[in-house]
């Protein structure tokens, strides 16, 4: 079993979830992020992440995107059939130990017009990221503890 934790935040606007990515980079270098938002991803927003992504719609969330490790996380789900392309986003947030009850929320933010920054890794590091996410975030939460077969 592996510990995984993540660090949520809730972004108005696209230019300070990308703000708060370079920063995170930039101090943060151990972290993995991913980023979820509506309509169409910003290319130099996925370059940034550096990772795959996907195009998502759920009942509740409309049309959006996914991009980073949560994006694998999700399509590993899609691959072994465990979930459908309209709960996607939860199911991928529950493998990286959100909540069901703050995935929905996070589902309704994205509905909303909001993005998100997912940050992964271990409790210290992530406790460090905090003031970084309070910073610029409408919402920040702390999600720990869940453990994933590895």
């Amino acid at each position: 079993m592996v510990e995984i934790n993540t660090a949520t935040g809730l972004y108005v606007t696209r230019s300070a979830l990308a703000a708060a990515i370079r920063e995170l980079e930039n101090r943060h270098a151990r972290l993995q992020i991913s980023a979820a938002g509506c309509g169409t991803p910003d290319e130099s927003l996925l370059a940034r992440l550096g990772a795959s992504h996907l195009d998502l719609d759920s009942p509740r969330a409309g049309a959006h995107w996914v991009a980073g490790p949560l994006a694998d996380s999700i399509a590993a789900g899609l691959r072994e059939a465990t979930v459908s392309r309209f709960c996607a986003l939860c199911d991928g947030l529950d493998r990286v130990g959100v909540p069901a009850h703050s995935a929905r929320e996070y589902e309704e933010a994205l509905a909303c017009g909001h993005s998100l920054l997912f940050a992964h890794g271990d409790i210290d590091e992530l406790v460090r990221t905090l003031d970084v996410l309070s910073e610029s975030a409408r919402i920040v939460r702390l999600h720990t503890g869940c453990c994933w077969a590895a």
